[in-house]
């Protein structure tokens, strides 16, 4: 069983490798797989590194640290399900697979060993797998997969109904699409998580960054209505509350309090960096002093990321974050032509 202490020891057993049946670019499109030179480039600003095809089009760095954080945020996403990949009800004899926004990989290659004669299609910007730009025109065949799988991609699109018209293009009829997204604040039942707790300010900073690049870092309030509006039907929708840390007296909700305190402590730099210096205008000098500016009150003051920290780790906020899975299917007929949207 892997667990927050003994993950570094699962990585390096997972990295030596296994019969895995993870597909590339060339293996679904039957031809050589090449990517183009401005797909393969970097950039390296504030100590991180970060994808520079289509630079700016995505906030997160692209580089050990983060693909860390990505591995450990899959081990969040399978204590929080139970040890499931998806919810959505796929047949045992499932042909062709898409996870959008793919990142290290971790869950198409765990898929693709749950489900042997499948072929998996990770996709991402950066060129640490397959390159094939979800926010351009789709280039698969018209209802050529069963199941498409999206998760954490808060503040990467900036058009979401677009995604879900061309998921619904080019899923068969019947075809499933999930997606899972964390809600942008956390909250507390108890009252324990006060309105001006550092956690709170944080998030706050996150919301005005998508405000001004016009990617919403939170999905939740519109997957449902969006898919909805791309044609799917049999839509089923399920909130999970995630704690922040251990204060959880469940041994099963204190595991995935754990994974998700591990997940935030370590992507934190890389969730800040790119849109406080970028888009919201911080000076580097208050990075280096781990300070970012909360102007979020109308009134800029120096937000502490270390004070960030220490709320996140305070078991006495029972903090949490609701965690919204949507799946729906594609019907079996389908009009014409996709409902889609009104103009």
């Amino acid at each position: 069983m892997t667990t927050p202490e003994n993950h570094e020891r699962q990585e390096e057993l997972s990295a030596r490798g296994s019969s895995r049946s993870y597909s590339s670019e060339e293996d679904e499109a039957g031809d050589t797989y090449s990517i183009d030179s401005s797909a393969m480039a970097f950039r390296v600003e504030n100590g991180r590194r970060y994808q520079a095809y289509r630079e700016g089009a995505y906030w997160a760095p692209n580089d050990e640290l983060q693909n860390e954080h990505l591995d450990i945020s899959h081990q969040r996403f399978l204590s929080m399900l139970s040890g499931r990949l998806f919810l959505a009800p796929i047949p045992d004899n499932i042909e062709r697979v898409l996870d959008l926004g793919t990142g290290t990989g971790i869950w198409a290659i765990d898929f693709a060993d749950l489900y042997p004669n499948a072929s998996v299609l990770g996709t991402d910007l950066s060129p640490i797998q397959p390159e094939n730009d979800m926010t351009e025109e789709w280039t698969y065949p018209t209802s050529h997969f069963d199941f498409i799988h999206i998760r954490s991609l808060f503040g990467s699109i900036p058009d979401w109904p677009k995604v879900y018209e061309q998921a619904f293009k080019h899923l068969k009829p019947g075809g499933f699409i999930e997606h899972i997204e964390p809600s942008l604040y956390l909250r507390s039942d108890d009252g324990t998580l006060a309105p001006d707790n550092p956690l709170n300010r944080f998030a706050d900073l996150f919301n005005q960054a998508g405000e001004r690049t016009g990617q919403s870092m939170d999905l939740c309030p519109t997957m449902a209505s969006d898919m909805t509006t791309a044609g799917f039907i049999n839509l089923r929708e399920e909130t999970f509350k995630t704690p922040m840390g251990e204060w959880c007296r469940d041994p099963k909700l204190r595991e995935l309090g754990r994974w998700n305190l591990l997940q935030f402590d370590v992507g934190l730099e890389g969730f800040a960096v790119q849109l406080l210096t970028k888009v919201m205008g911080v000076n580097t000098r208050h990075l280096k002093l781990m300070d970012v500016i909360d102007d979020s009150t109308g009134g800029a003051s120096l937000l502490h990321s270390a004070n960030v920290r220490a709320a996140a780790r305070d078991p006495s906020t029972h903090a949490y974050y609701p965690h919204r899975v949507v799946y729906a299917q594609k019907p079996l007929a389908t009009p014409r032509t996709s409902p889609g949207r009104t103009t």
